[in-house]
């Protein structure tokens, strides 16, 4: 696995296990809004952007900013956020990036808040990340590279991009580095997704160090 200096990763899926959480989120912000969602169509949600799922589902516009409170309501609930879980090799990847002296970031469609949030409860420094870019921060969400680059620029690596890998669990992570010039590394723990030429795929985080 080659080496890299700046070590950029999605959140959700990638470092924690929030599916649980987000069936929870995703479901009662629908229900807000008058619409019933299938608990195993949440993962496909987490993985486009949130404007994308309202539109497809024929969600009324008219509701979508209380849709869009909602999300944010459930996303700092105490009980939604008791059920995160972390990866089993997410720990000792990040420490031993840390420990390298890697520059370590989060890019995500996530907000910030809720990643320092999470984090802390999961007992995760949060001084191990020197760049957290949310949803919160840039105007148009994976995948668009906008996120990614906003990243590149926070740490100053927009000219040393060949010093950059990107590594999230969809294809839109994938999509979203590609567009922004970095290496992009797919993380798929249960084989889902084919091999491709966009991007290297592995198994485990561990792969990486």
């Amino acid at each position: 696995m080659k080496d890299y200096d700046l070590y950029l990763f999605d959140f959700d899926g990638t470092l924690v296990d929030t599916f649980k959480s987000l069936v929870e989120i995703f479901s009662r912000s629908f229900k807000a809004v008058g619409v019933e969602i299938k608990p195993e169509d949440c993962l496909l949600y987490s993985r486009q952007p949130l404007e994308d799922t309202y539109v497809s589902l024929n969600a009324p516009m008219d509701k979508v900013d209380i849709f869009a409170s909602q999300i944010q309501y459930w996303l700092d609930d105490e009980e939604i956020l008791k059920m995160a879980e972390l990866f089993p090799d997410t720990y000792r990847c990040l420490k031993e990036l840390h420990e390298a002296d890697k520059t370590i970031g989060i890019v995500t469609s996530n907000s910030e808040h809720h990643v320092i949030d999470t984090f802390r409860y999961l007992n995760i420094p949060v001084e191990w990340f020197s760049i957290i870019v949310g949803n919160d921060q840039v105007k148009e969400s994976k995948p668009s590279p906008q996120p990614v680059l906003s990243a590149l620029e926070q740490s100053r690596y927009l000219n040393k991009r060949d010093k950059v890998v990107y590594i999230g669990d969809g294809i839109n992570d994938m999509i979203s580095a590609n567009r922004a010039g970095v290496d992009a590394i797919l993380i798929d723990r249960v084989d889902a997704f084919s091999e491709s030429d966009n991007y290297s795929k592995i198994q485990t985080l561990l792969d990486l160090i």
